[in-house]
């Protein structure tokens, strides 16, 4: 991942996330491992990286949760901005993958479009609410930061 991902305009990370609501820094996308990689990639590193894709989806769930401080919240999303990102996409709870896989076609669909993110982003979101009306299975996604 931290190979491929530099000159990257999407990065979308399809994956589980680990948060520690007591350790965020060890909070964590589970990623495959290989090439002398642990294949976590935990909040710790992600401060690290030189990122600059447009549009970051950490597709995991409760990817955008972490330990609030006197200075925000500390976790995956805060991690990813200050590695470059604009806007990283995440949860904010467990999510089923069948209607996330969905609203991710969608997401895809609109930007294809050339609707902004967030309007790809909404777009997405009242395709899917008409064909899954429970909120609970999808809601969670939300960008951060920039939204165009």
């Amino acid at each position: 991942m931290k190979r491929l991902s530099p000159g990257q305009s999407i990065l979308h990370f399809a994956v589980r996330g680990l948060i520690y609501d007591d350790r965020s820094w060890e909070s964590a996308l589970l990623l495959s491992d290989g090439d002398g990689e642990s294949g976590w990639l935990k909040v710790s590193e992600a401060f690290g990286l030189d990122l600059h894709a447009a549009l970051t989806v950490l597709s995991g769930c409760s990817t955008g949760l972490g330990k609030l401080s006197g200075d925000g919240i500390i976790g995956l999303t805060r991690a990813f901005l200050y590695a470059g990102m604009t806007s990283p996409g995440v949860s904010r709870w467990g999510v089923s993958d069948r209607v996330t896989t969905y609203l991710m076609e969608r997401l895809y669909e609109g930007l294809g479009r050339r609707l902004n993110k967030a309007q790809a982003l909404r777009a997405a979101e009242r395709a899917t609410f008409r064909r899954v009306r429970h909120l609970a299975l999808w809601a969670a996604f939300e960008l951060v930061g920039e939204a165009r």
